[in-house]
């Protein structure tokens, strides 16, 4: 017989994930290499995310997440905000995930660019978004553009006020800055 498959099991605590290797024999060595699995195990990225996820379990933004029915705002942007394509003809971001951006700004204290770099660099920020991990985040530039457009259509403080009535209705008073 030219292999041997044996089991074992990578990954740190508490999570393991079972591996077959087969040994495979060559003229002067042997040689171990891992098998198809007739199961599919998670890859690294997906248990090193879920780990990262199970860590912030409590975090700001989820609990924000939470409390907030984000539908009523949903209404208020459909509303005013009517954009479905960018300049270029491309679909436009998502009016609430581009408002929950500014609110991220908000709490963070983070100016345009700063926000687009934490978006691309936090799975906090991405899944309080609702923003798939392969996709960039918007630039900074569209950020300021819709910003501005909330201000020229004059809705910012009508959606910030349905904000506030939400969290007061959870018995958040105020927000001054995330966690």
């Amino acid at each position: 017989d030219c292999c041997t498959a044996f089991p074992r099991s990578i990954g740190f605590w508490p999570l393991r994930i079972p591996l077959t290797f087969s040994i495979f024999k060559t003229q002067n060595s042997r040689i171990a290499m891992p098998t198809q699995q007739t199961e599919s195990a998670p890859s690294f990225l997906q248990v090193y995310t879920q780990v990262r996820r199970d860590r912030m379990k409590h975090s700001f933004l989820r609990q924000i997440s939470a409390c907030v029915d984000w539908r009523g705002i949903r209404t208020l942007l459909n509303k005013k905000y009517t954009k479905t394509q960018n300049a270029t003809g491309n679909p436009a971001y998502d009016a609430l995930m581009m408002f929950k951006i500014l609110l991220l700004q908000t709490w963070y204290g983070l100016s345009d660019y700063e926000v687009e770099e934490r978006i691309n660099d936090s799975l906090l920020f991405s899944e309080f978004l609702l923003l798939d991990m392969g996709l960039p985040a918007p630039d900074h530039s569209t950020i300021c553009r819709f910003r501005a457009e909330l201000t020229r259509l004059g809705i910012m403080d009508k959606l910030l006020k349905e904000l506030n009535k939400q969290f007061k209705k959870h018995g958040i008073s105020r927000i001054d800055q995330g966690a």
